[in-house]
């Protein structure tokens, strides 16, 4: 409740000072990050352990760190050397991207694939 009254409350102090949809994109991203947090704490307290020990914290570092550089070389290395239009330009960066993960799973031992078989499972049984 209290979060919900936050969240209305930093809304209308936003769009009245800055009327922006970025200021909106960036306070929901900033509500929606302190509410995971305050929920992350809060289960933490219940079953009496760190929140270090409930989240993964190197391996979430590892995942965002690697994952991030490869997209940034990628694009920069499209941008850099090629003019292409922009769906071929997203096509060839999401394949590249698939390339590089399956790359980064392989040499930081992430293990990419067996946290998204559970996810294809269900896509693939609500497709069928």
């Amino acid at each position: 409740m209290v979060f919900a009254l936050w969240a209305w409350i930093s809304g209308i102090i936003i769009v009245n000072i800055f009327n922006s949809p970025y200021a909106m994109a960036t306070l929901s991203t900033i509500n929606s990050i302190a509410f995971y947090l305050a929920a992350f704490i809060y289960a933490s307290k219940l079953i009496k352990i760190s929140i270090f020990e409930l989240v993964p914290i190197r391996l979430l570092i590892t995942i965002v760190v690697s994952c991030l550089s490869s997209l940034f070389i990628i694009k920069f290395l499209l941008n850099q050397y090629f003019t292409l239009h922009n769906i071929i330009l997203l096509i060839i960066s999401g394949f590249l991207y698939v390339i590089a993960i399956f790359i980064i799973e392989r040499l930081f031992k992430i293990p990419f694939t067996e946290i998204l078989k559970p996810i294809l499972i269900r896509f693939r049984q609500n497709n069928a």
